[in-house]
């Protein structure tokens, strides 16, 4: 495998005693961004060009800022089309014919019920679908992973067997 490093660097932190009112608190580093995207930055004679990697938010603030439905409502899933269904909890038990979520698709709002309003991002000549990343507390530590483990531990003997050799695994990998 091959990762290299990145650098992260933080273009916003929202701090607070509850979620921001509206999104103006984004207008100025979107439009900051975006002259970076356009122009680079000048270091002595050169000018060092930039593109944004990915945009990293958990799950509430990522559907804030891209003003769309939060993963628990209907119409909430994040990488496809399909209505969720109420079964004690938001679930997408639909696996295929499904309509995938692209760029194009989300800036021309083509599932309205997803879609608050317009999100800030839009003004950047970004993929919306691509730059934003699943939030991985919410997906894996706190969704599919804890589920798992679960699971594993409430059956029998045999299969805990499995479930450790599955975790050895993949913390070596």
């Amino acid at each position: 495998m091959n990762i290299k490093p990145l650098k992260v660097f933080p273009v916003v932190l929202m701090y607070g005693r509850s979620k921001p009112n509206d999104l103006n608190f984004l207008y100025d580093s979107i439009s900051d961004i975006d002259d970076l995207l356009l122009h680079g930055i000048q270091y002595g004679n050169r000018i060092i060009n930039k593109k944004l990697q990915c945009v990293i938010c958990d799950a509430p603030a990522k559907a804030m800022v891209k003003s769309i439905k939060l993963f628990s409502g209907y119409y909430g899933d994040d990488k496809c089309e399909q209505k969720g269904t109420w079964m004690g909890k938001m679930t997408y038990p639909e696996v295929t014919n499904l309509t995938i979520r692209t760029d194009t698709r989300f800036r021309n709002q083509s599932n309205s019920q997803h879609h608050h309003g317009k999100s800030p991002f839009c003004d950047l000549n970004i993929d919306l679908f691509a730059a934003f990343p699943i939030d991985y507390m919410h997906q894996v530590c706190l969704g599919v992973m804890k589920r798992l483990l679960v699971t594993w531990i409430r059956k029998k003997k045999h299969l805990n067997y499995v479930a450790a050799r599955f975790l050895k695994l993949v913390l070596d990998w």
